[in-house]
């Protein structure tokens, strides 16, 4: 993951939202089958990918047995808010 593959994240939602949020949860349900998700909880997500950031840390740093020496692993960090998700 690195910054310009989140802003693609937060442009495609950004696009979903703008398209089926209008049309309420029956059109979000025929894009995402099985899932129980409305306007709101797209919305939701919008807000915490907005507040979300790459940063790459040492696999070192982590102190990770999986990972070669010194790899550069992305984590995603959110500002946090008294709305988080949970």
């Amino acid at each position: 993951m690195t910054p310009k593959h989140l802003a693609i994240l937060r442009a495609a939602l950004r696009y979903f939202e703008e398209e089926f949020g209008p049309h309420g949860g029956e059109a979000i349900a025929e894009e995402i089958p099985g899932a129980q998700v409305s306007p709101a909880d797209v919305r939701e997500v919008s807000e915490w990918l907005a507040r979300a950031d790459v940063q790459f840390v040492s696999s070192t740093e982590l102190n990770s047995s999986q990972n070669e020496s010194g790899t550069l692993i992305p984590v995603i960090s959110v500002a946090s808010t008294s709305d988080a998700l949970e």
